[in-house]
């Protein structure tokens, strides 16, 4: 496949976002990586890749993008958030230039001087938050579907507030728009998200999911009133569908989801995944080793307190004390009077001399 005919196809893909997204000032954030201003300033970073423009046409080009980009962002208000864009310009560009089996020569030229560049130029700025970590296995389409959810997470907000004001038209578009991202968001969840309760859950791929409730595309197909059978018939059945896939990634139900449309699911795996995570966690095992030990006390204390058995045993340890003392008692008397004895016994019998004086 020619670099032009992989561009066109990248042109394709990327139509669907931007007739819905073009209004959206962050994700204009792409065209403004793309755009040429003041490559000229970062040639000399980039005399390492020259050599290989023949083979790869625009690989030059690239490069100098990418420093200038870092340069920029170093800059920002949001630099964390303007490198997180700049991951998936990057993996664009990427597949662009070394078409669908780039990943067979990563790690290979010219890859490896192209990406260093970038590594120095981050290092220099000391901007760490873009340091990019590329998945060699991941695929052209799964790519894609990261970059559409990352791209609709991050520009939420913006997209909420373009809803309340669009027309029919527009409607139509933002219908197949979320029907799309539902459809992914579905797919993800149950990889990216492990609930705990309503509150805590853990996320593990923020980079491209955020599993807060509020972001659940349901809202936004009942508010268009979409029509299509695939965001309306469907809906019911869809919600049960990522209540299950919570469930089946250790979540717990969702109760802030329409529950006439979740039906009667299975907990069973839930349970399970719950015990599973809670066994892990020494904290979890601490306290339970603790309430085990301090229970046991307490149910001993019961049995001993409060049962016949108890009373019987409480009462028998008593006579057995009060007969211990008595027979002690019979002991004590027994040496005191066979002291006493002894002591008159013993005393000598002397005669009293008295000391006479004549005068």
């Amino acid at each position: 496949m020619q670099t032009q005919e992989r561009s066109n196809k990248f042109e394709k893909v990327n139509k669907f976002n931007k007739s819905v997204l073009d209004k959206i000032s962050a994700y204009k954030t792409y065209e403004e990586f793309n755009n040429n201003k003041d490559c000229y300033k970062y040639c000399h970073h980039c005399k390492s890749i020259y050599n290989f423009e023949e083979s790869y046409p625009g690989i030059s080009d690239f490069c100098r993008k990418l420093v200038r980009n870092l340069h920029e962002i170093k800059y920002s208000k949001d630099s964390k958030g303007r490198c997180g864009y700049l991951y998936y310009w990057i993996y664009e560009n990427a597949w662009k230039l070394f078409g669908p089996d780039w990943n067979k020569i990563h790690g290979k030229e010219p890859i490896v001087s192209l990406f260093n560049v970038g590594y120095n130029v981050i290092i220099e700025l000391k901007t760490n938050e873009c340091f990019y970590n590329y998945d060699t296995k991941i695929s052209f389409e799964e790519w894609r579907e990261k970059k559409d959810l990352h791209d609709y997470f991050e520009n939420y907000d913006s997209i909420k507030n373009i809803t309340k004001s669009s027309n029919n038209d527009e409607n139509n578009k933002y219908c197949d728009y979320f029907t799309y991202i539902k459809k992914m968001y579905k797919k993800y969840i149950r990889k990216c998200c492990k609930y705990y309760d309503h509150y805590n859950y853990e996320n593990t791929y923020s980079d491209y999911f955020k599993c807060d409730r509020i972001y659940y595309p349901n809202k936004f197909l009942c508010k268009l009133e979409c029509s299509s059978k695939e965001s309306v018939d469907s809906l019911s059945k869809l919600d049960k569908n990522r209540v299950s896939e919570e469930q089946t990634g250790s979540g717990l139900l969702n109760s802030e989801i329409n529950t006439n449309s979740l039906g009667s699911a299975s907990l069973t795996e839930t349970q399970e995944s719950i015990i599973n995570e809670l066994m892990k966690d020494p904290f979890y095992i601490f306290s339970l080793s603790g309430f085990t030990l301090l229970g046991t006390f307490m149910f001993f204390f019961i049995f001993y307190k409060f049962t016949p058995i108890g009373s019987r045993l409480n009462r028998s340890s008593r006579r057995q004390k009060e007969k211990k003392y008595n027979v002690n008692k019979e002991q004590r008397k027994e040496i005191v009077y066979s002291n006493s004895e002894n002591q008159n016994v013993n005393v000598p019998k002397r005669r009293v001399r008295i000391a006479y004086q004549s005068s």
